[in-house]
């Protein structure tokens, strides 16, 4: 009977353990069948605190090896560690002048491609080719694994033969254009940092009030004057011969 007790007592706090692992692993919304360890399986998941971004990223290279070794593409792994956003690594494929960057932290993130000067991320590479809205890679979540591997092979061997075997010459259009788009939204971006654009609405609560020399002060601080629109460069316009007839 005594025996049969101390069993019994086993048995329970065994599956007291076994669902408090349980728990654990629904609380953070994996269970031990979504893990695999296995390098380059494609479900592979892992909690944060499981994961190795350079075993990631190593394994993600073995899936697109293929889709770039043939095209004289070779894998150089740069760096890795931890930074302000956790653990990280990350590498480029290079031909020449051309290279492929890869940034992974929980999961893969950061893809840009780049030829000599230029250079354009694979959304706005994939988006000025119109093909966006067909990309697996761009709807796939980030911490996916290495499901964002797979896609980005599928989108390379489908979307990107310009930039992997071809001239790219529509790649260096679309980074030209994507480089003059980024350019004019930094600009902006420091435009409100440098405080030009309180100084725009300040000219035209100048302006209303018929203040004209001190429009001309202000708008001539301006950090940015190419940014001013039609109806301000009017302004000013006005106010400078108003203020000279004073």
């Amino acid at each position: 009977m005594k025996l049969t007790t101390t069993t019994h007592l086993t048995q329970k706090t065994s599956d007291n353990k076994r669902m408090n692992r349980s728990q654990v692993y629904r609380a953070a919304s994996h269970t031990l069948n979504h893990v695999d360890f296995r390098p380059g399986y494609r479900g592979r998941y892992l909690p944060k605190a499981m994961r190795d971004p350079k075993s990631e990223l190593e394994a993600g290279i073995v899936i697109l090896d293929p889709a770039l070794l043939p095209h004289g593409f070779i894998f150089h792994f740069q760096n890795s560690g931890r930074g302000s956003g956790g653990n990280f690594a990350w590498g480029k494929y290079v031909r020449g002048d051309r290279s492929l960057d890869l940034h992974h932290r929980w999961g893969l993130g950061i893809i840009q491609y780049n030829i000599a000067d230029l250079s354009i991320d694979h959304s706005a590479y994939l988006k000025s080719l119109g093909v966006d809205n067909e990309s697996d890679l761009l709807s796939t979540p980030l911490e996916s694994g290495l499901d964002r591997y797979h896609a980005l092979r599928s989108n390379l061997e489908n979307f990107c033969s310009d930039f992997v075997t071809g001239p790219a010459t529509e790649w260096a259009a679309a980074a030209r254009f994507d480089g003059q788009r980024r350019a004019e939204r930094n600009k902006r971006l420091n435009a409100k940092y440098v405080g030009d654009d309180r100084k725009r609405l300040q000219a035209r609560e100048l302006f209303q009030n018929k203040d004209y020399d001190e429009v001309v002060a202000v708008m001539d601080a301006l950090v940015h004057p190419d940014l001013l629109d039609q109806s301000e460069q009017r302004m000013l316009e006005i106010a400078r011969k108003r203020s000279i007839g004073r």
